[in-house]
């Protein structure tokens, strides 16, 4: 019977493997990853009173570099991923746990989902689990459900010559640093969904927009470790 994704990302964490492969990105793609908090930010609108949850926070490294910007901040993900949580700022807390069977309360003024929609077992239980997150919001509040992967996006850009330029360079990295740790294989075994038509995504959209909610297709910056072939979704509660 295969893993949940939980599973699977509990195993890895339980592996020592380091954070970035922790993500379910490449060991390659650390100075990449570093990058996200500054995309993330602005598309949050962060403010200093603002209480911010993180959904599938992994070991914590989005939501302690998000901290400083605002008031309080929670994360939430399964207790042997948290155990391996480094120091986190004062206003940090950690809860472990799975969504939405822990109650983290409500009326969160910012809420982040980010790598995690892709890993539901098929697009009712994303779907489920993105409206469970908006549901949480304060009015006024945002959802950022980032790092979505787009099928139909990377077949786009894998056909153009900027595509294949990169896919020849990102060969070419993956060869200098050698073969990823065979602990990371636990994710290929993971029943999950691994990404979205550009038709799933539109219709994401305009399901959160049926329900009274503001909602935007967001890009990423393409310097992020997959930001040509992923895409964000931010739900605004009215």
């Amino acid at each position: 019977m295969p893993l949940t994704a939980l599973e699977a990302y509990a195993a890895l964490a339980r592996s020592g493997v380091d954070a970035t492969r922790q993500a379910g990105r490449y060991g390659v793609q650390s100075a990449a990853e570093a990058l996200i908090p500054g995309d993330i930010a602005p598309k949050l609108a962060l403010e200093p009173h603002h209480r911010l949850l993180e959904i599938g926070c992994g070991p914590g490294r989005l939501i302690a570099a998000l901290a400083p910007l605002v008031g309080s901040a929670t994360g939430l993900d399964h207790a042997d991923v948290i155990a391996t949580a480094g120091p986190m700022p004062a206003n940090v807390r950690l809860i472990a746990g799975g969504f939405p069977e822990t109650d983290v309360g409500e009326g969160w003024d910012r809420i982040l989902v980010y790598s995690v929609l892709h890993c539901m077992p098929d697009q009712y239980a994303a779907m489920h689990l993105a409206f469970d997150a908006a549901r949480l919001l304060a009015p006024g509040g945002r959802l950022l459900i980032g790092d979505l992967p787009n099928r139909d996006r990377a077949a786009r850009f894998r056909d153009s010559d900027a595509g294949r330029a990169f896919e020849a360079d990102w060969a070419a990295r993956r060869a200098a640093a050698g073969p990823e740790p065979e602990a990371v294989a636990v994710l290929a075994q993971a029943d999950q969904i691994g990404g979205f038509s550009d038709a799933q995504l539109t219709g994401l959209l305009m399901a959160f927009r049926s329900d009274g909610f503001d909602a935007f297709l967001l890009p990423q910056d393409p310097d992020l470790p997959f930001g040509r072939t992923r895409e964000d979704i931010l739900v605004v509660r009215p």
